[in-house]
């Protein structure tokens, strides 16, 4: 395939991806439904990451609604964030998670009051629980405009433009180093996340990492100066693949929006197969980290609970486990999510795992429950341990999909005196409005050099009238339907057939 071809090849298979707009689909798992986990905030400084508690300035958005992902992607950044502090020690602004996915897998929608809403990301950039935004670990948060900034560079305006405010319009990309750029840091966390990309996953965790240009300038830098002074086993094949796939490139639509972040993009990798094993012990890992943690947090306690609030297709459970060093001594355990009953765990050999549905309430109200386990020792000592678990709203319209099939377009032709009109409407389900955010119809009219007339109907309406030219004939009608103020798809009306 020469070079031109791929590019055109490769231009229509991203237009027909991005195409799909934030519609309630996810559509790496069309078809079936993929199980989602949900990340809560640290319980310590020493995980080697922060959450935002909501959205703030700048585009920095990580509102909790939007930190659901597949469970292994949560395990992978938890390990190598954890491995960075360990090694390079607590920080004031350590690396903040911003957007994941919604809990349906789609991607993340914003609905301010008074506004229609509008998607967060491009198409389906977010679907799936593989795509996750990581800020950058930063020496500063004190902007030149604003504080906080997370951005890694102080220079991302405009020298020419001005906001509403009078000041500097943001241009959404460093236009200079990245001075606040925690660098030692942020290259840790590359080196450890691409070296388990290439060992034991054998090139196929990571598909892409979109960063700045001048991040990744500021991070291969301090990589290849580690490499000479022979630190930390850097070859120069993982140089490379770190080069390939953290990716600045401005005709795929990295270069902008990222100076505050760093878009991970997992491969969507079946957990029950060649990397089965390896998953198995990324979790046995995982656990061990969290009770190294708990043990610095409650050193009263020889057990803890490990709790994981996970969703399919919209139905919650908590996955519970207990985590000691001293697991042998331990011979039952049950437990019970606020004041329900109590329920018996799984066997030894599995840290005593139990899962205990959520209730479905519709809306479900944000709120933090709280979780208790009892075990019984070898001795026939009972103990009693608790812990809470925060858990995010969730409404009925999570539920919603937009599905093409169910949008239907007609017309009708009317003679009124010398004039023939054109009525026309698209029908479907209401509850789609919730996505849809404008409708145009558009006619291109045979042999004519002018572009094609669009209409819009009155008001929130779906039908219009249009005259035909005299003497011209209708080729084509489409409905255009744009979903969240940013994707647009057509439905043909009328197509002529002679």
């Amino acid at each position: 395939m020469n070079s031109r071809v791929f590019f055109v090849f490769l231009t229509l298979f991203l237009f027909a991806f991005l195409a799909e707009a934030n519609d309630g689909v996810d559509r790496y798992h069309e078809g079936k439904t993929a199980q989602f986990r949900h990340l809560y905030a640290p319980l310590s400084e020493k995980e080697g990451f922060t959450v935002l508690a909501e959205d703030m300035a700048g585009g920095a958005d990580g509102a909790p609604d939007f930190r659901w992902a597949r469970s292994f992607p949560i395990t992978v950044i938890r390990l190598t964030a954890f491995e960075t502090a360990r090694e390079m020690g607590t920080c004031p602004y350590p690396m903040a998670i911003f957007d994941m996915t919604t809990e349906y897998g789609d991607t993340p929608v914003s609905r301010l009051e008074g506004k229609p809403p509008r998607g967060r990301h491009p198409g389906g950039s977010h679907d799936g629980g593989v795509n996750i935004d990581l800020g950058y670990y930063l020496t500063s948060l004190k902007g030149l405009y604003s504080d906080p900034d997370y951005s890694a560079c102080d220079e991302h305006y405009s020298s020419t433009q001005t906001d509403e405010e009078g000041l500097p319009a943001d241009v959404y990309e460093c236009m200079g180093p990245a001075n606040r750029l925690d660098k030692e840091r942020q290259s840790y966390f590359f080196l450890q996340l691409f070296k388990m990309h290439v060992k034991p996953f054998n090139y196929m965790l990571l598909e892409s990492v979109g960063v700045d240009y001048h991040v990744k300038k500021a991070v291969m830098d301090q990589l290849r100066k580690w490499q000479a002074e022979g630190m930390y086993e850097i070859t120069d094949d993982l140089l490379h693949e770190m080069d390939s796939i953290m990716t600045c490139a401005r005709w795929e639509g990295w270069a902008k929006f990222h100076h505050h972040h760093t878009h991970v993009r997992f491969h969507d990798l079946s957990t029950s197969g060649e990397f089965r094993r390896i998953f198995n012990k990324l979790e046995e890992d995982e656990r061990q980290m969290e009770l190294v943690i708990q043990q610095e947090l409650y050193p009263e306690q020889d057990a803890f609970i490990k709790a994981e609030l996970l969703s399919y297709n919209l139905n919650r459970c908590l996955e519970l486990r207990l985590l000691s060093d001293k697991m042998s001594d331990i011979v039952k355990a049950e437990y019970q999510l606020e004041q329900g009953d109590w329920i018996s765990s799984e066997e030894p050999g599995n840290n005593f795992r139990c899962i205990i549905d959520i209730p479905r309430i519709i809306p479900y109200p944000e709120q933090t429950l709280l979780v208790r386990a009892k075990y019984e020792d070898t001795e026939g000592k009972a103990v009693e341990i608790q812990r809470e678990i925060y858990v995010p709203a969730q409404k009925a319209q999570d539920k919603i999909r937009i599905e093409k099939d169910k949008i239907r377009a007609h017309y009708e032709t009317i003679q009124e005196n010398d004039a023939v009109i054109w009525e026309c409407t698209v029908e479907y389900p209401e509850h789609f409005n919730y996505y849809i955010t404008e409708i145009n119809y558009v006619f291109y009219i045979r042999e004519t050099p002018e572009k094609p007339a669009k209409i819009k109907p009155e008001g929130n309406g779906r039908k219009i009238r249009f005259i035909q030219p005299e003497d011209r004939n209708v080729e084509m009608i489409e409905a255009e339907i744009t979903l969240t103020a940013r994707m647009r798809f057509s439905i043909p009306v009328y197509i002529a057939i002679n």
